[in-house]
């Protein structure tokens, strides 16, 4: 058990890192002490935080206000999901391997971060791969 608010949980998080985190891996953490919190849990209390202490990213990567961030997590198209969407669509058998190996090389960001992002556009039923089996 950790004390204090989800928004406490993140912003202890977001002080131990330089860039902007994705939300799927603050989510994650406050999972550990605040178990059955949702994605839009964390992204209501973060948008309607009344100090204003985080700023939110294109795809969905968060910091905090009181930290200057540079790099290529702060500067992602607004529209990057629209972009997948239709390369998917485009590529039937892309796997999600080969997808962020594309998106790590085109948008320079780790390939952690590109798993994030597809995560999350999966998780919103934005796309799907024909083999589910990628999926396991």
């Amino acid at each position: 058990f950790k004390g204090g608010t989800i928004k406490d949980i993140i912003s202890d998080h977001l002080l131990n890192h330089n860039e902007p985190i994705h939300i799927l891996e603050l989510l994650n953490v406050v999972n550990i002490y605040r178990t059955n919190t949702t994605e839009n849990n964390v992204l209501t209390n973060l948008k309607l935080d009344p100090k204003q202490k985080f700023v939110i990213f294109n795809q969905n990567f968060i910091g905090l206000t009181s930290k200057k961030y540079e790099g290529p997590l702060t500067s992602l198209p607004k529209f990057l999901g629209k972009t997948i969407k239709n390369f998917v669509h485009q590529n039937p058998g892309v796997s999600k391997e080969e997808l962020a190996n594309s998106l790590k090389d085109t948008h320079n960001i780790s390939k952690k971060n590109a798993n994030y992002i597809i995560q999350l556009l999966e998780n919103r039923n934005f796309i799907k791969f024909e083999d589910q089996s990628q999926n396991l």
